[in-house]
């Protein structure tokens, strides 16, 4: 148990020239500690492990009544302000035949 503790702590300098190697501890044990001047200073954590953690902390929500009609009303000025654009549009080809 006291191997695995030890092999979960790289400095950075083994991230820069062992890649592979800390990126498969990583994925191996879930996570690794990049260490700096003996000091913790980032945590690396296998996708496996990202996506239980993203799935537990950040849950699916519906969105409310208000959330619903707001982007129901952006929809709609979408639509207007893309009406408008064509209108302008036309009225540019117009005076563009003229000259």
């Amino acid at each position: 148990m006291n191997q695995i503790i030890e092999n979960k702590y790289f400095s950075s300098t083994d991230l820069k020239n062992k890649t592979k190697s800390v990126l498969d501890t990583a994925q191996d044990l879930w996570e690794v500690f990049i260490m700096n001047n003996n000091k913790p200073k980032a945590v690396l954590i296998s996708v496996e492990k990202y996506n239980q953690l993203n799935k537990q902390y950040i849950p699916e929500v519906e969105p409310d009544e208000w959330e619903k009609q707001s982007i129901a009303e952006y929809e709609k000025e979408k639509k207007e302000w893309t009406l408008e654009f064509i209108e302008w549009d036309e009225v540019f080809s117009f005076l563009n035949s003229l000259k």
